[in-house]
């Protein structure tokens, strides 16, 4: 028998370098941080630079675990 999982994660991109980082919808959405980009050191809000809410699958296996692209979330 396997098990389902589902996580909400928002794709975001450094302003400053165009890095792209994928962090939970919840502190991205909801807590609006500022990160330092690891790549140039640039500060910036993620909510600000969003570009994409996905919702993610993990389905539970007996030898893994396999991920899915479920949807896009639009708001």
């Amino acid at each position: 028998m396997s098990e389902e999982a589902y996580l909400d994660v928002s794709i975001i991109r450094c302003p400053n370098c165009r890095k792209l980082y994928v962090d939970s919808s919840w502190y991205v959405i909801d807590m609006e941080s500022d990160i330092q980009c690891g790549e140039c050191g640039e500060v910036f809000n993620t909510r600000k630079n969003l570009l994409k809410r996905i919702l993610l699958k993990f389905t539970f296996i007996k030898n893994g675990v396999n991920v899915e692209i479920v949807r896009e979330i639009t708001d």
